[in-house]
């Protein structure tokens, strides 16, 4: 009985974070809550598990039930989010999470605001200021300057994905 408690245990925690996972998209894409998504679940040998467990993830994940779809194995289909998490993989078309020209624009826009923010970054670093200002206020700046560079590269990942 002990193995078959870990065992479910498990299960549990795996279809929690598959639930986790594509609330975290459904955030970071601001999709509605009230906006039910398609749902492609490559599930290999959990696939009894996911079909098991499919009302329990379109419940709490927000996923359509008519539009998703359980299988063993299943391609990626075009254009869509993939999200790996203990040998099964869970694919979420962008087209259902936003408008992708919007997203696309907005997105751009962003990484431009970033880039400018880097370039101010390496004024400010690369002249007077870098040698006059305190020790701690140029860190204060570099440290700015990579949380800039790190962001440029997400955005420039998303952009990527779409």
């Amino acid at each position: 009985a002990g193995e078959r408690d870990l065992q479910a245990e498990a299960d549990m925690t795996q279809v929690m974070e598959m639930v986790r996972a594509i609330r975290n998209v459904r955030s970071e894409y601001n999709v509605k809550p009230s906006h039910a998504i398609a749902a492609a679940i490559s599930a290999g040998e959990r696939e009894a598990l996911v079909r098991g467990e499919a009302e329990v993830l379109a419940t709490l994940a927000r996923l359509d039930p008519a539009q998703l779809t359980i299988a063993a194995n299943l391609d990626a289909p075009a254009q869509a989010l993939t999200l790996v998490n203990g040998g099964v993989t869970t694919y979420l078309p962008l087209s259902e999470l936003v408008d992708l020209d919007a997203e696309r624009a907005r997105l751009a826009k962003e990484l431009a605001e970033t880039e400018s923010q880097i370039a101010r970054s390496d004024d400010l670093l690369g002249g007077p200021f870098a040698q006059r200002a305190p020790v701690n206020v140029v860190a204060r700046e570099q440290e700015k300057r990579e949380q800039f560079v790190q962001r440029a590269a997400l955005l420039r990942e998303r952009l990527a994905d779409l």
